[in-house]
């Protein structure tokens, strides 16, 4: 993982799934999801 701040939120992510008795994560590549990456890319710059 290359942002070191992630690696908590990444843990919290797989504790909490442990909660669910199935999921399902699908892999969207950025460019089919430009929304989503522009909101991560905002979020890891400190941005609001």
């Amino acid at each position: 993982m290359k942002n070191e701040g992630l690696k908590p939120l990444f843990s919290k992510a797989v504790s909490l799934l442990g909660r669910f008795e199935r999921y399902q994560i699908k892999y969207i590549p950025r460019a089919q999801n430009s929304e989503a990456d522009a909101l991560a890319n905002k979020a890891l710059d400190g941005g609001s």
